[in-house]
């Protein structure tokens, strides 16, 4: 189970920007950084 969680990440990581840009992309133009406090977001 462990090797399917940091494979999941990355595979994660390129859909969940897609979204982020088109749920806010004024975070996105915030500087790279914007993105990972954007998945933060999405958690919560």
């Amino acid at each position: 189970m462990t090797a399917a969680q940091p494979s999941s990440t990355p595979q994660s990581a390129p859909p969940r920007r897609s979204v982020a840009v088109g749920r806010s992309p004024a975070s996105e133009g915030a500087g790279g950084d914007g993105v990972a406090g954007e998945d933060i977001i999405d958690t919560a």
